[in-house]
């Protein structure tokens, strides 16, 4: 929303009849590629353009993703790749968009967290920050043997 509130919306669909009330294109095949039409709930077909990686529900996803402008406006799609549920979709219609984002889900594990609200580090930068700490270590052993020697 414009004040920066989330709203929170629950939707349901019966993936054998296709009934319910998404009225997005919530579910597609699962393991769908590049190429391979879609056919919509609105009666129309979008085709995937390609596949890319981002985290969605605590986890890295593959997803695929897909566009479609009609006269209702521009809809841009990403299904997760591995179970064809809908991940994202942003949606503009002249001067207004909506976007809806997977936040959590019972699908698949989330990635547990190793240090809460802390910025993730490259593995170069860990090993980097560890040798400098071994090294200031060895160095302060070394001189506080020696002046414990000399005296």
């Amino acid at each position: 929303m414009s004040d920066g509130r989330e709203q929170t919306e629950t939707w349901t669909i019966d993936v054998a009849s296709g009934s319910g009330n998404a009225f997005f294109q919530v579910v597609i095949p699962a393991n769908s590629k590049t190429g391979d039409t879609i056919q919509l709930v609105t009666n129309g077909s979008v085709t995937i353009a390609g596949e890319a990686t981002g985290t969605y529900a605590g986890a890295s996803r593959t997803y695929v993703y897909a566009s479609l402008a009609d006269e209702d406006g521009q809809y841009s799609y990403r299904w997760d790749k591995q179970t064809g549920i809908l991940l994202e979709i942003s949606v503009t219609q002249g001067s207004a968009s909506i976007a809806y984002r997977a936040t959590s889900t019972n699908i698949w594990q989330s990635l547990p967290s190793m240090l809460p609200n802390m910025p993730s580090l490259s593995v170069e930068m860990l090993s980097i920050l560890i040798s400098t700490m071994a090294a200031i270590a060895i160095v302060a052993s070394a001189i506080i043997y020696t002046r414990h020697k000399r005296s």
